[in-house]
């Protein structure tokens, strides 16, 4: 994960859509690949919350950028080969500290 979002409406005030990445092989920087924002209750926000801020490399009025030991165990349906599918299905189980990623 590199990146969260400020929530609006009901989730205003907590850390919501989380921006799921990979480090590029070529030049070593994080790239966007999706985002994910549902099946997140309201003590897994208010507690991501907390932990993506103490994870804060830099931020803006709507989103707060997180180092990379930020990491996100991701859920979802599987596509009939089993793999892994695109982001706008998957939804965040949690989120944990890692070890730094290493390119």
């Amino acid at each position: 994960m590199i990146a969260a979002e400020w929530g609006h409406g009901r989730r205003t005030g907590w850390l919501s859509n989380l921006h799921l990445g990979a480090r590029n092989p070529s030049t070593g920087a994080f790239v966007m690949l999706g985002k994910t924002f549902k099946g997140m209750t309201d003590d897994m926000l208010a507690w991501q919350t907390t932990e993506l801020r103490k994870l804060a490399i830099a931020g803006n009025r709507y989103t707060v950028y997180v180092a990379s030991n930020a990491t996100a165990r991701i859920r979802g349906p599987k596509t009939p080969t089993r793999s892994t599918l695109s982001a706008p299905y998957t939804s965040a189980a949690w989120v944990t500290r890692a070890e730094p990623a290493t390119p």
